[in-house]
């Protein structure tokens, strides 16, 4: 895709699922990626991966409730490459003992449940796009994709945290774009529907999901198909594109009547 040969590339989230796709993809393209994960050896297993391929890759552990620790990610990207050019964020708060199993209606939703959520998956974005940009400027602009949800949507009764949180991911892009877009920034923000991940496993597990009925198209989303849009999104190919929330969910918001 044009405008990502040599670009750095930092993913919030990449250590597994659609953020260590989105890095293999980004990076196959001819991005200097940066994987952050709140894991260690999960980040550096992915970068090791891209190096290997003969890719540009190095891992970073960091904390996205963390703003000091995500100042720090935005510094090593820029430490490692010489800048910031991409920023995607994929991190969320989502898996054992967090959104799936502790989330629930507002009534019974737990306040440290809430919070914990905010802080992760909105506050950490405002972190990880507060230190980016300037970054960004120096280089004479860039791009941002956000990771939102279908929850942002469709209202699901037992994960109002999730949801709350990721409607407010789909206003601070916006808010970037209304903001920056004269000084070159862009952002999107993509809003998949189940994907093939561990964490989406983990979802249709302790909800009792079959996968053929997570879409009209009988399946969930490989984590590649989210990849494959955020690259075009995070790329030149429609400059014009920006502010806008993509649901990429296998037409889960149409009526198959």
């Amino acid at each position: 895709m044009r405008g990502l040969k040599d670009k750095v590339a930092l993913i919030a989230g990449g250590g597994q699922g659609s953020g260590a796709a989105s890095a293999r993809r980004l990076a196959s393209e001819g991005c200097k990626v940066v994987v952050g994960d709140l894991r260690l050896e999960r980040a550096q297993s992915i970068a090791d991966e891209i190096t290997q391929s003969g890719g540009s890759a190095a891992a970073k552990r960091f904390d996205l409730a963390d703003e000091d620790a995500v100042k720090e990610f935005i510094a090593f990207g820029v430490d490692t490459f010489g800048g910031v050019d991409l920023l995607h964020n994929v991190g969320a708060n989502i898996g054992l003992g967090s959104a799936i199993q502790s989330d629930a209606d507002v009534v019974n939703l737990a306040t440290d449940v809430w919070e914990q959520t905010m802080q992760v998956n909105l506050r950490g974005y405002l972190f990880t796009c507060r230190y980016a940009i300037p970054e960004m400027l120096k280089r004479g602009g860039g791009a941002i994709v956000n990771t939102s949800s279908m929850a942002s949507i469709i209202g699901m009764p037992d994960m109002v945290a999730y949801g709350v949180s990721k409607a407010g991911v789909e206003a601070l892009t916006r808010s970037i774009v209304t903001k920056w877009a004269s000084r070159g920034i862009r952002a999107n923000a993509i809003a998949p529907g189940q994907v093939d991940t561990p964490s989406g496993k983990l979802y249709l597990e302790e909800f009792n999901v079959d996968p053929a009925d997570v879409s009209l198209l009988g399946r969930p989303a490989a984590p590649e198909e989210i990849a494959a849009l955020t690259a075009f999104l995070l790329s030149d190919e429609c400059p014009y594109l920006t502010g806008q929330v993509i649901a990429v969910n296998g037409g889960l918001y149409l009526s198959p009547q």
